[in-house]
């Protein structure tokens, strides 16, 4: 299986990089619509549960994100694979997936698509969106 990061020297990829490459798991497979959907500007229901979690809620879902970030960070101004990366582990947490399982796709996504120590921001940003899902489910 080619990996994307060869050509690149460990930097993240793009989306011409995605084509041939085939995903392990559903996860995977949910980063790679992800990513090339964002690159088209065309979000849509998908086979993959994930991506139709994604795409049901991408609003609220970015929103999680940029809360879970220690500086609030917008959006936008995280990059691309990191951002797809965290919108289908968010994704997967608001489908009641265990956070040790989300958190180990996450990682392996992050160490095959993304630049060398990215896994720590995307694993740090995931807990502190678990704390946020959870605390938003808790009825008032």
């Amino acid at each position: 299986m080619k990996n994307p990061r060869d050509k690149k020297g460990g930097n993240s990829i793009k989306a011409e990089d995605i084509e041939g490459i085939i995903p392990q798991d559903e996860s995977e497979e949910a980063f790679l619509k992800i990513f090339e959907m964002e690159f088209w500007g065309n979000f849509h229901k998908d086979p993959n549960p994930i991506v139709n979690t994604f795409v049901s809620q991408k609003e609220n879902i970015d929103k999680i994100i940029e809360e879970a970030t220690n500086f609030r960070k917008k959006i936008e101004s995280i990059i691309p694979v990191e951002r797809d990366i965290l919108r289908v582990a968010v994704s997967e947490l608001l489908m009641g997936k265990d956070i040790n399982e989300v958190l180990g796709k996450a990682v392996r996504l992050s160490r095959r698509y993304s630049t060398t120590n990215s896994y720590r921001f995307i694993k740090a940003v995931i807990i502190n969106a678990k704390k946020i899902v959870e605390s938003k489910s808790k009825p008032e």
